[in-house]
């Protein structure tokens, strides 16, 4: 019963982590291109981002972790779970250190001069971060379901 319990939690942090993940930076971008005033709405957008993605990600990784030790243990648990929990913790780390240092520099720099120069390199590492974001997610979500 508790292994669905925490599948059933898994899944759903998962679907909500990675549903915020696509649509928060769209919602960005689609933003960004309206120009003024529309930019003072990024810091919003970004704070509601993180408040639906940093809660799903801790769950989805704390439900995994769950779920590797009811099923296998975990000294018994095949490479591709660990590998996918490696690769959890760099999306979150490239979430901390990259994305969301990113996005408060987009803000500021939105808010403040809006040099088209700066605007656009921030906004091609944002496109690059999220990008390697979702590969992520691709990779982790092979790992998973196929057994290898």
């Amino acid at each position: 019963m508790i292994y669905y319990l925490l599948k059933g939690l898994h899944l759903l942090a998962m679907g909500v982590w990675l549903g915020a993940s696509i649509t928060s930076p769209l919602d960005i971008l689609r933003t960004l291109a309206r120009g003024r005033p529309y930019v003072d709405l990024i810091p919003e957008q970004v704070a509601r981002a993180d408040k639906i993605m940093i809660p799903a990600a801790a769950l989805t990784l704390l439900t995994g972790l769950g779920l590797m030790q009811t099923t296998q243990g975990f000294v018994t648990a095949p490479w591709r779970f660990w590998a996918g929990f490696g690769l959890t913790v760099v999306l979150a780390l490239i979430g901390k250190l990259g994305l969301d240092p990113t996005k408060k520099q987009l803000a500021v720099a939105v808010q403040g001069s809006g040099e088209a120069a700066l605007v656009g390199n921030l906004r091609g590492r944002f496109v690059s971060l999220v990008t390697a974001w979702h590969v992520g997610f691709l990779l982790i979500f092979v790992l998973m379901i196929y057994p290898f």
